[in-house]
């Protein structure tokens, strides 16, 4: 019995992608079906991984010859020290290694800086905003200045970037490292699948600054939230396959099932008097009802709606199914009002 507590549960089984949007940045996507509160859990779980746990590169630190601190001016250069670190903050940058990367960049004035320039010094960098603006050297001034580019995850504080055996003139950053930039999530109730709405779709979008594609951030954020609760599962785990029912048998289950009388539900009284007032006495009779016949019913609402639904959903049966099945003669002979009901249609 206790593999009906995760088999007898909707699995999601399908993940679309918004092509007509799609950028290498952004993309869209629409994950489906999820029971009742699953698209928000697992939604907000994909989110915060996302924006949290992904790795990435940044720069970390810096040293300029001649300046000893953060709060220094150099002569000729138009920004002062503090502007110079905001800017690199800004810089998007991805590496092919885990190594921290250090480069010696000389600049000669006068002339306007970016971020590309960095790509020329090591083939390990790809600078995915090469426009980003550095600093700008109005006089003719020469710069050494020395980068260091490493990864991590998330944000980084410029005390945990600081190592040691560094020089006292090395300048430690805040650092950025997480590829994704925004993500955003939402998701729609009352999703049909398989003729049954009672289920929700997940829709989360994805911005990444281009050092990963939005899928494979999904992806790895995916497998980062399956690694961490492998460890509360204490039991084996094995291929488990729900148990098949002979197709005849399987119908003859169905029809005893639609032959129950309504009061099995164990409605709520309104709903149970729309009912009554509407000679509906069986489940087979019930489950043929559209939404719409429902809400046509005098007293009856969206609250009552819901009751019959999550009720029915106990039975793996939904509004506006189509009966297949033929009630025996017996039981039609017990029913006869339900019996001139199907002659007329």
């Amino acid at each position: 019995m206790i593999n009906l507590n995760w088999l007898k549960l909707k699995r999601p089984t399908k993940i679309t992608r918004d092509d007509k949007t799609q950028t290498a940045m952004y993309a869209k996507f629409k994950i489906e079906p999820f029971e009742r509160g699953y698209a928000t859990t697992v939604g907000n779980s994909l989110r915060r991984v996302l924006l949290s746990s992904l790795l990435g590169s940044a720069i970390i630190g810096i040293k300029i010859e001649g300046v000893s601190h953060e709060f220094s001016t150099i002569d000729g250069v138009y920004e002062d020290i503090t502007q110079l670190i905001m800017n690199l903050k800004k810089v998007n940058v991805k590496s092919d290694t885990p190594d921290i990367i250090s480069i010696h960049v000389t600049l000669k004035g006068p002339g306007d800086f970016k971020a590309k320039l960095f790509e020329e010094y090591d083939e390990r960098l790809t600078i995915l905003n090469p426009k980003q603006h550095l600093l700008t050297i109005n006089d003719d001034v020469t710069i050494d200045l020395d980068v260091d580019f490493g990864i991590g995850r998330g944000y980084v504080s410029f005390q945990d970037n600081r190592r040691p055996n560094l020089p006292v003139d090395y300048i430690p950053i805040d650092s950025i490292f997480t590829p994704v930039t925004r993500v955003a999530i939402d998701y729609e109730e009352e999703v049909q699948i398989d003729a049954k709405d009672n289920f929700e779709r997940l829709i989360i979008e994805i911005w990444t600054n281009g050092g990963e594609l939005p899928e494979d951030a999904l992806a790895y954020s995916a497998k980062i939230i399956k690694e961490q609760l492998n460890i509360f599962i204490n039991f084996e785990e094995v291929e488990e396959e729900l148990e098949e029912v002979e197709p005849a048998q399987d119908e003859e289950k169905l029809v005893k099932l639609l032959e129950k009388n309504v009061n099995e539900l164990e409605l709520s009284k309104r709903p149970a008097n729309c009912l009554k007032m509407a000679n509906i006495q069986t489940l087979g009779e019930l489950v043929q009802k559209s939404h719409q016949d429902m809400m046509e019913f005098r007293n009856f609402g969206q609250k009552s709606l819901l009751e019959i639904k999550e009720k029915l959903a106990q039975y793996n049966l939904f509004l506006g199914m189509k009966i297949t099945t033929s009630v025996d003669d017996d039981s039609q002979a017990e029913n006869g009002e339900k019996t001139k009901t199907k002659k007329k249609k």
